[in-house]
């Protein structure tokens, strides 16, 4: 968007892998185009912006068990608080450079604001509350998720008479006009909007049955429990399992107005994610918002009953050592072999190349480089590898182990870069005839994006230069 000066364009590393312009995200973008201008263009950079929303999400929390939590226990919203902001689950969120955080800080948000709207019923609260609800679609469309809980919040309180019309009104209205603001930028940007997304929605489960749908959230659930992942880093969050049962229990005798809040924060979110379809590991962010709710409502009935003191003060360490233990060991790999892997690549590959290769490289080759990505070689349909290669001028492939293991293991691994065997043979030929391998090395953790084999396994990355006759057009 910053280099074409248009928001009504795709990501420049895919060509032929379709993509649709569209307006949703494009608070997200615009977000990330204000930080790149101010800071540069980096992997620091990126991550930046989401470490700030983390944040926001902290004091957010904070400010919402400071309203639930009695005077005299606001210890427990200090110790819950702290035990979420070393969460490895939030950790992971909060450096990640995707969407998730930003719309949990919005969620957190929205329901900082429904309990001010509660406490103290002012127009001004639900027009707000509408606005930053309907607003989170400019980050991605999974805020979905998180407005469906607010949705059910304010529903009940209609029933039960706690919420005027009027009010409900404000709160459709602002909701509404964003929609309507995004959806017309989306028609603006592509007249097609509606066919190209559902067709993409297709892809990845939307259109399931409703049956499907269910049975998907439940292998969703075991994935995370078992960490059984595909590019995505899962810690070991068993204990988010193990306990929850324990604290809705304890919840139930909670008279501080949190058990509401935790059932339909806890049923939006599994709604919301059903509805959809679509099983993305960084969505179980989302179910930290009904845990640490539980969590410190089932401390405030313990903090008060003397000698059972000890079980919260238990259960902090416990959350934040496992934390540790997994930031420490994932830090030192990931920082130590990050570093390595950009000194290798720049002892033989120019920043300012066009490269096909993964995204990582993205951040490497910076605003002056172009990076191709994987991806679009599996549309190729008639073209061949070598007529890709000479009309976008390629100068240089970086291939790590990662792509011939996925020919070799397919079709297990065909999600991440479609059906190999289309294309890889003819690559594996182009190089061996036209290119020249100029560098070779050992990189973990980069050497493939597939999670449960990064670090386990060897992983060597090779870096090929293209003849000038072949990357350049006569």
């Amino acid at each position: 968007m910053a280099e074409q000066k248009s928001p009504a364009v795709t990501e420049d590393f895919f060509d032929l892998y379709e993509r649709h312009p569209h307006g949703i995200k494009i608070l997200y973008h615009g977000i990330q185009i204000v930080i790149f201008k101010i800071f540069g263009y980096s992997l620091f950079t990126a991550r930046l912006s989401s470490l700030l929303a983390g944040a926001g999400g902290i004091f957010c929390l904070y400010r919402i068990l400071e309203g639930l939590v009695p005077q005299k226990n606001r210890f427990i919203s200090f110790l819950v608080c702290i035990i979420f902001s070393w969460d490895i689950q939030f950790l992971y969120a909060s450096h990640l450079a995707r969407q998730e955080i930003y719309i949990l800080l919005f969620f957190l948000i929205t329901i900082n604001l429904y309990l001010r709207g509660r406490s103290h019923p002012k127009d001004n609260n639900f027009l707000l509350m509408g606005l930053i609800c309907g607003g989170a679609l400019g980050i991605h469309p999974n805020a979905f998720i998180t407005a469906l809980p607010l949705i059910l919040l304010l529903l009940r309180d209609g029933i039960k008479a706690r919420l005027s019309l009027k009010q409900g009104c404000f709160f459709l209205l602002t909701a509404s006009l964003c929609v309507i603001f995004f959806t017309g930028l989306s028609f603006l940007f592509n007249l097609n909007f509606v066919h190209d997304y559902r067709s993409f929605g297709q892809t990845v489960g939307v259109s399931n049955t409703i049956d499907m749908k269910i049975l998907g959230f439940f292998i969703f659930l075991k994935k995370i429990f078992h960490q059984l992942a595909g590019t995505y880093y899962l810690p070991n969050i068993k204990y988010i399992f193990l306990l929850s049962p324990l604290l809705l229990v304890l919840s139930l005798w909670d008279k501080t107005g949190k058990r509401c809040i935790i059932f339909f924060t806890l049923l939006g979110i599994s709604l919301g994610l059903i509805i959809i379809g679509k099983y993305s590991p960084p969505s179980f962010l989302f179910f930290l918002v009904p845990f640490y709710l539980a969590l410190s409502s089932s401390f405030h009935l313990l903090w008060d009953k003397g000698l059972l003191r000890i079980i919260p003060i238990l259960i902090a360490l416990l959350i934040i050592g496992l934390s540790l233990f997994q930031l420490v060991g994932e830090w030192k790999k990931e920082n130590t072999h990050l570093e390595s892997y950009y000194d290798n690549l720049s002892s033989c590959l120019p920043r300012g190349s066009t490269v096909l290769g993964g995204l990582i490289l993205d951040y490497y080759l910076e605003e002056e480089g172009r990076i191709y990505d994987w991806r679009n070689l599996a549309f190729l349909k008639k073209q061949s590898v070598d007529s890709y290669f000479e009309e976008r001028n390629i100068e240089y492939v970086v291939l790590s182990s990662e792509i011939p293991f996925i020919y070799q293991n397919r079709p297990t691994w065909n999600a991440l870069y479609g059906n190999t065997a289309n294309w890889y043979p003819q690559l594996e030929l182009f190089l061996k005839e036209e290119a020249e391998l100029i560098g070779e090395f050992s990189s973990p953790g980069y050497g493939t994006r597939i999670a449960p084999y990064r670090f386990n396994t060897k992983e060597t990355t090779y870096i090929y230069q293209l003849s000038p006759t072949d990357s350049t057009r006569e």
